[in-house]
């Protein structure tokens, strides 16, 4: 269903349109469209237990500028009863995300921020919001809360 509402376009946006003004909209919903396949594409698969050790590990960590991204890894090293909680390989899973390249460090950081819509939004466990978040979940430790 479409929808009109007001923006304000940053530089990001405002770049991304220049030359477009004609067809703004049709712009714009091509690059979300983009996005979200992109995004989909790029996601990491990870167990569900080191989806949640990962968004348990980065609660209350600001996960937007670059640098906190490119060391997102140093959050899970340094959780340690975090990853005891959810029955994780610490050293494993630290591997795993240090050897992400940036397109997948934006699809996780993406992944953990539609988690946490799927659980304001009614989801009834840490796997239905995971699925809900579009979360690739592989292995077989995945644990359930």
């Amino acid at each position: 269903m479409a929808e009109k509402f007001a923006i304000y376009a940053g530089e990001p946006m405002a770049s991304a349109l220049a030359g477009y003004e004609s067809e703004r909209s049709g712009r714009i919903n091509r690059i979300c469209a983009d996005w979200r396949d992109l995004i989909s594409a790029a996601v990491p698969t990870l167990t569900e237990a080191q989806w949640c050790a990962v968004i348990d590990a980065t609660n209350g960590t600001m996960i937007d500028d670059d640098m906190t991204m490119r060391h997102l890894w140093a959050e899970v090293a340094d959780a340690r009863e975090i990853c005891e909680k959810w029955g994780i390989d610490q050293a494993a899973t630290v591997a795993a995300l240090r050897a992400l390249a940036w397109p997948e460090l934006v699809a996780l950081r993406e992944t953990v921020r539609r988690y946490w819509l799927s659980l304001e939004g009614g989801a009834q466990s840490h796997g239905d919001a995971l699925r809900q978040a579009g979360a690739r979940i592989g292995g077989s430790n995945a644990a359930t809360a």
